[in-house]
């Protein structure tokens, strides 16, 4: 799967939970884009998991996730791992940055610290960009917000089930950074 496909998806489902689309284009989306097991009853594309995962009702779905399940080393922190990476999430880059400078031993934790850093300032580069734009820069941010903030929740769960989600272009310059720490 490339990165474009994930946006592609991500953009679809978004646009269909906000303008809720005839059931013939989900029908297409799901077999042809999204690659439906319809036997199965499960999606095999990592990007449709992902976002199903972070905007379906649980149950309504069933999702087969991809990312990586790690049994995390034990943090440094005194905190369960899984736990201190939701952390590194909770108040955007802030505890990013605090887990970096606190982490001492656990991968699981510097990972995700470093995911979130990176993740964060480059949506806040994005939106300090767009505020330069005028009409055009204002609806594009509005459109980003809620974006950012599906991105912020599922990030939080993934990392609290155990499991190394990268975001496309930034996860693996992450797990690069991290290993430096």
């Amino acid at each position: 799967m490339n990165r474009v496909d994930f946006w592609q998806i991500f953009w679809q489902i978004l646009m269909y939970t906000l303008f809720e689309a005839n059931i013939a284009r989900i029908e297409y989306i799901r077999t042809k884009v999204w690659n439906w097991d319809s036997e199965k009853k499960v999606y095999h594309s990592l990007a449709a998991n992902t976002i199903l995962a972070t905007l379906c009702p649980q149950g309504s779905v069933t999702v087969n996730m991809q990312p990586v399940q790690v049994n995390p080393d034990p943090s440094s922190t005194g905190l369960d791992p899984k736990v201190a990476g939701l952390l590194c999430y909770s108040l955007i880059f802030i505890t990013g940055i605090i887990f970096l400078v606190l982490e001492k031993q656990s991968r699981f934790v510097k990972f995700h610290a470093m995911q979130s850093v990176a993740v964060f300032a480059a949506i806040m580069v994005i939106n300090i960009v767009l505020g330069f734009i005028p009409l055009i820069g204002v609806l594009v941010s509005f459109i980003i917000a809620p974006l950012s903030f599906l991105l912020w929740i599922a990030l939080m769960l993934l990392a609290l089930q155990g499991k190394m989600f990268k975001v496309p272009y930034i996860g693996n310059w992450a797990e690069q950074q991290a290993a430096k720490f």
